[in-house]
């Protein structure tokens, strides 16, 4: 019985210790020190959950290597809202309105006018990266095109910042 004094104790530790694993394994932090973290990033997705994704264009490198097929939700013919790059049935990149991940965390995050986001065209494809076209407003403004690019350095796709 007295080995029982310490049960309630002892499953307290457990359920504590087992919470801050699983929070701990959700967090990704921005250069800002905010926590955030993609939907899909790292997740196995399932043809199923595919479907309501339209596939846009498959990324190869220099030497011919499938880096991912590149998915989208579409807002209409030429607009998509989120886009997602799938490689060996995992999600290595995604976009998600105006939230940009890929497998290291945050990517690129745009604050500003997010109430009024639209959605993405595709301008350019290549190889190893895309142009997009972002709007706002019900698609009657247009912002500055956003690069996508597979980072050879890193081996990550990634939108590069000029300095």
């Amino acid at each position: 019985m007295k080995h029982l004094r310490n049960l309630p104790l002892v499953l307290a530790l457990i359920a504590i210790l087992f919470i801050a694993t699983d929070l701990s394994s959700l967090e990704t932090k921005t250069k800002n020190g905010n926590l955030k973290i993609g939907k899909l990033i790292n997740q196995t997705i399932s043809k199923n959950s595919l479907e309501i994704y339209h596939l846009l264009n498959r990324f190869v490198s220099k030497t011919g290597l499938v880096l991912g097929d590149t998915s989208v939700k579409k807002v209409n013919d030429t607009i998509f809202s989120s886009l997602i790059i799938v490689n060996d049935s995992k999600v290595i990149y995604e976009i998600d309105h105006l939230d940009f991940w890929n497998t290291k965390g945050v990517d690129f995050d745009d604050a500003k006018d997010r109430e009024k986001f639209f959605g993405f065209k595709k301008i350019l494809t290549k190889k190893d990266y895309i142009l997009l076209g972002y709007y706002s407003d019900n698609g009657m403004e247009v912002a500055d095109d956003i690069t996508l690019e597979w980072s050879y350095d890193r081996n990550i796709f990634e939108v590069p910042l000029t300095p």
